[in-house]
């Protein structure tokens, strides 16, 4: 356990991280554009200090920013960020949970007009590993009716609602199909997917993975059959 010791040490321990946090407030407190110089790992390492209304909207702000993306205000309804074609996105954060093992992406809104969900999941037992899950629009509303529940009440409560929000804990073998099925292997894929003139359809999705992924198999076995 962290917190063993004496309660001199351990005193000292909580003081140590009270530090750490107070240092973050510091650097972060009015500064928009915090930490977007830092390398991707670095920079959710980072955040992952910070309290979570705080760490969502930067990690938000940091994918946009890299992405070319420009912010979207609540009050329009579609969702989060659009590119420069006027496509909207709605985007969700989460960090592992340590207990359940499960990426939480909450208040996720299917009636409003956009055109897909980029849901980022970061692993920070393991290195910052991040997968960045991109569904289309019909996708996600399958899923929120698969394995969603209601982000504020019940399910049954959500329907009854003309602006439900719900959400998904992704864990186990709902998320091994995510992985499958939704997961973008890099960021500069992602990006492609983000800044493309045209809305992604289930079908197009689909046929630009397979490529990304033939190809990448293809290098793969010339890297295996060169080194050989």
């Amino acid at each position: 356990m962290f917190f063993e010791g004496s309660k001199k040490e351990q005193m000292a321990k909580a003081r140590a991280i009270a530090g750490i946090k107070h240092e973050l407030r510091l650097e972060t407190n009015g500064n928009d554009t915090w930490g977007f110089d830092e390398s991707w790992d670095l920079f959710v390492a980072k955040a992952y200090c910070l309290n979570p209304q705080s760490y969502g909207t930067r990690i938000q702000n940091y994918i946009k920013f890299h992405a070319g993306l420009e912010s979207v205000a609540y009050f329009e309804e579609k969702g989060d960020a659009k590119n420069k074609y006027g496509v909207h996105f709605e985007m969700k954060v989460s960090y592992k949970d340590v207990g359940s093992q499960s990426y939480n992406f909450i208040q996720i809104r299917p009636w409003q007009e956009v055109s897909g969900y980029l849901c980022t999941g970061i692993d920070p037992q393991n290195d910052y590993d991040t997968n960045y899950f991109y569904l289309t629009h019909s996708e996600m509303n399958s899923e929120v009716i698969r394995i969603g529940n209601s982000a504020h009440g019940s399910k049954t409560d959500a329907a009854k609602s003309d602006k439900p929000e719900y959400k998904i804990n992704l864990a186990g073998r709902d998320l091994e199909e995510w992985i499958d099925k939704h997961r973008i292997p890099t960021f500069r894929t992602l990006k492609k997917i983000l800044v493309n003139k045209t809305p992604f359809s289930d079908e197009k999705k689909m046929y630009y993975l397979r490529n990304h992924y033939k190809k990448h198999n293809r290098k793969q076995l010339k890297s295996m059959t060169t080194n050989g």
